[in-house]
């Protein structure tokens, strides 16, 4: 891959504390014409990079997180 001079690349890994500012955010633009949001969770096996479903659940319902992280042979 070739990045020209002034691009970025940025790679987000997820947390729930990203989430949960980027729902904040969307219900505070959205106001009264927000409908809804949609997160989507496409885990591939083994898969230890993903949020758990706890954690997006705090999240989306603007609470702190819950533990996301799982110690090897967990």
């Amino acid at each position: 891959m070739r990045v020209a001079p002034g691009d970025f690349l940025v790679v987000e890994t997820p947390s729930s504390a990203v989430l949960r500012a980027s729902a904040r955010a969307a219900r505070e633009e959205g106001g009264g014409a927000l409908l809804g949001l949609c997160v989507f969770r496409l885990p591939e096996p083994g898969d230890r990079s993903v949020l758990r479903m706890a954690s997006i659940a705090a999240a989306l319902a603007d609470r702190d997180p819950v533990e996301e992280v799982r110690g090897v042979g967990r």
